[in-house]
């Protein structure tokens, strides 16, 4: 093999097991390793909620819409984005008490 394919890849793992001994210090329940012991903010909750979608959504959903209605159906994702948030922000906190007090984990 070629040094410049060994070099980035044995870098990329290192760094993926400092991160991962890192990180297992921090954890002390299940909780925490799921749902990081509920201590991710709106923000950073709303844009893993967003990209997992519009990740689903780009390889899945949006060829198969633009193959069967046009390039019409594309203005779809125009307001996909700004719904999500809204609906994110509008429902977060209801669903994150409503979570709490049943003890939910996903």
């Amino acid at each position: 093999m070629k040094l410049n394919v060994i070099i980035p890849f044995v870098s990329y793992l290192l760094i993926m097991l400092g991160i991962g001994m890192y990180a297992m210090r921090r954890i002390k329940t299940y909780d925490d390793f799921i749902i990081g012991g509920r201590s991710i903010g709106a923000w950073v909750s709303s844009f893993a909620l967003i990209t997992s979608y519009a990740s689903g959504y780009t390889y899945t959903a949006a060829p198969g819409m633009a193959y069967t209605g046009g390039w019409s159906t594309m203005w779809w994702a125009t307001g996909d984005a700004p719904g999500n948030s809204l609906s994110f922000g509008l429902l977060g906190r209801r669903l994150r008490k409503f979570s709490e007090l049943l003890g939910a984990i996903t």
